[in-house]
């Protein structure tokens, strides 16, 4: 807040007035000393003329330190504040200090230079900022703004992908603590807006000043990967002791199924067809669907020659269909369908028929016949092997044939 008044003189432009000190913020431990200038220029000056007065702010509370170089009241009978002036013309200064400071003593103190009208000629501001640790740090879901009558949550549970609201509270520090909040080792602080709330106890002129700080987000969400996850808040002033607190995140999720397709040949028996699931909370209810008439199957139901079982191991379900005998007309998608208290989910498992080359019918002895291959196989390239086969066969006839001709 330099300020600058020019007066004329003879054409040559003379400053009348200049703020010479500059703002500044400190932070100091409790019990230091601290002296802030406030020096400015002017000429002819007096303190009759031009008031210079310190003032210390609360926020929305001002108190007047000074009149002239003499300490008001209730600064005065600490003992702890003294004005002192120093003139050195053109340039001018007042001084004030202030020792063995305390939480009270934090606040913005303003020195201001005025003219004989009143009028302002300069000010300059020191914001002040006496050393104080967060005394606790809270974790929340919701959405209170204060830590009054707040419990730390030690265990948090949401909804996978859904928007749920999340608050790191840190009570006490001065200046207003720094923040931190990871998940899982990550940084998530950036996700998180700052918030700050203050109260004030005590008497006007030292207030002590309880701060509340905040990392806030309306939108917090997760995925079954965060389930078993930390969740750890942090607060610390620099230089002084830190908080911090975890929570265990647990993530409800709706049933998340994995199937694996299978191969059978017509004839076959017992042919089974499995599908892992993982979901939380629990399944409640699962069925099969075997047919486009939705025809369906649960535990412990025998039908069309199928049936069903399931396994559990940890939090993980094994659910197998078993069909008695393979026919043409099993070869289809079949579909489960798992359900919980977040979601149902449906996911499909094929049953594929081997695909038998004409050829590969043929039989080199009764005891061992080549294997049948899908009709995958031989499209993915092992039609050599099969030009190989066919070789051997006809060698081996042929071999035959001339032997029983010359018998």
């Amino acid at each position: 807040h330099a300020s600058t008044w020019y007066v004329t003189s003879h054409f040559i432009t003379v400053p009348h007035f200049t703020m010479l000190s500059h703002d500044k913020e400190y932070i100091v431990d409790v019990g230091a000393h601290i002296s802030l200038g406030c020096e400015f220029y002017k000429n002819h000056f007096n303190l009759f003329d031009n008031p210079v007065q310190w003032k210390k702010s609360q926020y929305d509370e001002i108190s007047e330190i000074n009149i002239l170089g003499n300490v008001k009241e209730p600064f005065d009978s600490t003992g702890r504040f003294h004005v002192t002036y120093d003139p050195s013309p053109p340039r001018h200064t007042m001084t004030l200090a202030i020792i063995n400071m305390t939480e009270v003593d934090s606040g913005n103190y303003t020195c201001e230079v005025s003219a004989p009208s009143s009028a302002e000629l300069g000010i300059v501001k020191y914001t002040v900022y006496v050393k104080a640790p967060v005394e606790d740090v809270y974790i929340v879901q919701g959405n209170t703004t204060t830590s009054g009558d707040v419990m730390s949550a030690t265990a948090i549970t949401f909804i996978e992908n859904e928007a749920t609201p999340v608050r790191c509270i840190a009570r006490g520090g001065s200046p207003p603590p720094e923040m931190e909040i990871t998940v899982g080792g990550d940084h998530y602080t950036k996700y998180f807006r700052f918030h700050s709330l203050a109260a004030m106890t005590g008497d006007v002129g030292f207030r002590t000043i309880h701060m509340t700080t905040m990392l806030i987000t309306d939108n917090f969400r997760t995925s079954a990967r965060d389930d078993g996850k930390r969740f750890r808040c942090r607060a610390n002033v620099s230089g002084l002791r830190g908080v911090v607190r975890s929570a265990l995140i647990t993530v409800n999720y709706g049933p998340k199924v994995h199937c694996i397709n299978s191969v059978a040949s017509p004839g076959d028996r017992n042919i089974m067809l499995k599908c892992d699931v993982m979901a939380r909370p629990r399944v409640t209810s699962w069925f099969w669907m075997l047919d486009d008439e939705r025809s369906t199957l649960s535990e412990g139901e025998v039908a069309n020659g199928c049936w069903t079982t399931v396994t559990h191991s940890g939090g993980r379900m094994q659910i197998k269909l078993y069909l008695r005998e393979i026919s043409y007309s099993s070869f289809k998608t079949y579909t489960l369908v798992a359900k919980n208290a977040v979601a149902s989910q449906t996911s499909n498992v094929v049953l594929k028929q081997n695909y038998i080359e004409p050829n590969m019918r043929l039989h080199v002895s009764t005891e061992h016949r080549p294997s049948y291959v899908s009709r995958d196989v031989v499209d993915n390239g092992s039609s050599s092997c099969l030009k190989s086969f066919r070789s051997t066969l006809m060698t081996t006839f042929m071999i035959w044939h001339t032997s029983f001709m010359f018998r």
